[in-house]
């Protein structure tokens, strides 16, 4: 059974947060925290397999746990996003921070935000860093072109394994007449209705 220890400081996405998990075969939640601190010191004593952590908390903030668990030897983090984009910041922060290996659970749209945010963040060579998904979308297409199992016990084995595959990233270059933007993708690529995916 994989334990989980939860920590945001907004209640309603908490206590959200919590009662998906408690309904998932194979999970227990060991305990949560409305700030950094608190979530620290549980963390180290508990010692859960995975931390869900807000990346904006009082007192100590995501990324600050994170770093003070790393100096313990922790060696697993995760971050919890509340709006659409936040996966390309936390990117850039963790890498920032000097992590070069991202998990990232969700589907095809999760996937495509934290490639974006591996490939603008500056901070590490991209030929360092590492990508792993544990899938949970509806369609997971690039999951499924890689043959990841969407079995979390096989994601686990997979990430124990630490094999490592290249993959390559596509650039869009959309042009108006208001604005010049740039879209990376690993899986897809559409117009019109597809794009505001």
């Amino acid at each position: 059974m994989l334990t989980i220890y939860t920590a945001d400081d907004h209640p309603v996405l908490s206590k959200g947060l919590r009662d998906i998990i408690n309904v998932q075969h194979g999970f227990q939640i060991l305990g949560y925290a409305a700030d950094g601190e608190t979530a620290l010191r549980e963390i180290l004593q508990k010692e859960p397999d995975i931390a869900v952590l807000d990346i904006e908390m009082p007192l100590l903030n995501g990324i600050e746990v994170v770093k003070k668990l790393k100096e313990e030897k922790i060696k697993h983090s995760l971050n919890l996003t509340i709006n659409s984009g936040d996966e390309i910041d936390l990117v850039k922060n963790a890498t920032r921070s000097g992590y070069n290996k991202i998990l990232a659970i969700g589907g095809d749209g999760t996937v495509q935000k934290v490639v974006a945010g591996i490939v603008m963040q500056q901070s590490i060579s991209l030929k360092k860093m590492v990508f792993a998904l544990i899938p949970s979308g509806t369609g997971n297409d690039w999951a499924k072109s890689k043959n990841i199992s969407s079995n979390l016990d096989d994601c686990l084995g997979v990430l124990k394994d630490g094999k490592i595959k290249t993959q390559d990233v596509g650039v869009a270059k959309i042009r108006s007449a208001k604005e010049n933007k740039t879209r990376y993708f690993i899986t897809y690529s559409g117009v019109g209705f597809d794009s505001f995916m």
